[in-house]
């Protein structure tokens, strides 16, 4: 005897919740598809305004070792609590300058760039240091 299957299914039957989240995962694979096929047809790169970029390379050393100094006293203090507390809001107005946490070595390097009266490298606002080169002559001499 073969089994007789509804033509129509019950409302009370329907899973709504995964039937819906279903749909959206297809749309979703359908657009995901539709975009790769797109990118993968065509040769161009969408423009990106790097001018922010560019003014974050700049100098910032004067911005740097002026916070340097403000936490100069606290940070040479002899309490060992004060110094703690100090080297925190050291770092964390730090990583609010580069915009990143910055690692143990390029703080240390940042500091040691903020005590020198003449520094030979520059900072610039990720907390990196660079040097600028000029070709003088027979040797490169940095600036």
């Amino acid at each position: 005897m073969d089994k007789k299957y509804p033509t129509t299914i019950p409302c009370s039957s329907i899973d709504w919740n995964k039937l819906r989240q279903t749909t959206e995962n297809m749309k979703q694979e359908r657009l995901q598809k539709e975009r790769h096929e797109a990118q993968k047809n065509t040769p161009w790169r969408p423009y990106m305004d790097l001018s922010e970029r560019r003014n974050k390379q700049k100098d910032h050393t004067a911005q740097f070792r002026e916070v340097y100094k403000m936490f100069e006293s606290d940070l040479h203090s002899t309490n060992a609590k004060t110094k703690d507390f100090a080297t925190l809001k050291y770092g964390m107005v730090l990583k609010e300058i580069a915009g990143r946490p910055l690692k143990h070595t390029e703080i240390k390097m940042v500091t040691i760039q903020c005590l020198q009266k003449n520094p030979k490298m520059k900072i610039n606002a990720f907390g990196q240091l660079y040097a600028t080169k000029e070709i003088m002559g027979e040797g490169v001499y940095t600036k």
